[in-house]
């Protein structure tokens, strides 16, 4: 009962300080529950869930209470471009940025003060914070528990291999992200597909250009080499 309280306590503390391992207090009773059944480890799962929005939610207060201009480091222009440029995603694409922000470590504590100091409207955060609180304890406990299967329950050893797991997962993710940021940058936003077509068709047109240009340049030549030709004298 203790333990369990503590992983409430510290999954809520590490929505709020970022270095607070949240994601191995939850892991830990995961692979602890383990012995006791799936219904245990359902509930211990929901429970940092519901922990999860919690701690979410508080941090979304404090962003609302103290908004993006209190401090005066706030107040510098490349601090408060990054301010607008974040607060213009999250009007744009709020739930999918919250949801994903809660699997990083870190960004999610800054999404989510941004959240509350840019005012976004409280009902759709906390559905945002729900789905995103969700989803991570789903991800934790999938990755927990298959980790638990391969190390035969041993709790210090499950947390450990799945947090190198979960930095690769994220590695991997950030990588491909970039490629994809590159790929768009390069073909200017539209698919591969669509931009593999469109250099086809400008290179077809590019080859009829050059085709009718040569045909022209012939023609002349003829032109000329036969209007050079002396006339026959007159009979």
């Amino acid at each position: 009962m203790i333990s369990v309280f503590l992983m409430f306590l510290t999954v809520v503390l590490d929505s709020i300080v970022p270095l607070v391992p949240g994601e191995a207090a939850l892991l830990a009773s995961v692979s602890a529950g383990a012995g006791l059944g799936w219904p245990a480890i359902v509930a211990v799962a929901l429970l940092g869930a519901t922990a999860a929005f919690v701690g979410d939610n508080i941090m979304y207060e404090l962003g609302r209470r103290l908004g993006i201009d209190r401090f005066a480091w706030m107040r510098k222009p490349e601090v408060a471009k990054v301010l607008r440029g974040t607060g213009d995603r999250l009007a744009r694409n709020g739930l999918s940025v919250i949801s994903t922000a809660r699997l990083v470590p870190g960004w999610r504590v800054a999404v989510t003060f941004m959240a509350g100091a840019t005012r976004m409207p409280r009902s759709t955060y906390r559905v945002a914070s729900s789905v995103g609180a969700l989803l991570w304890s789903a991800y934790l406990l999938t990755i927990g528990s298959a980790i638990g299967a391969l190390t035969g329950g041993n709790v210090l050893v499950t947390v450990i291999a799945s947090i190198m797991v979960m930095a690769l997962i994220s590695q991997a993710g950030q990588m491909l992200k970039k490629r994809f940021a590159r790929s768009r940058a390069i073909t200017g936003g539209t698919s591969p597909r669509e931009f593999a077509a469109t250099g086809h068709a400008s290179r077809t047109t590019q080859g009829a250009s050059r085709l009718r240009a040569r045909a022209l340049a012939l023609g002349r030549a003829a032109v000329g080499r036969f209007a050079a030709v002396p006339a026959p004298p007159a009979a």
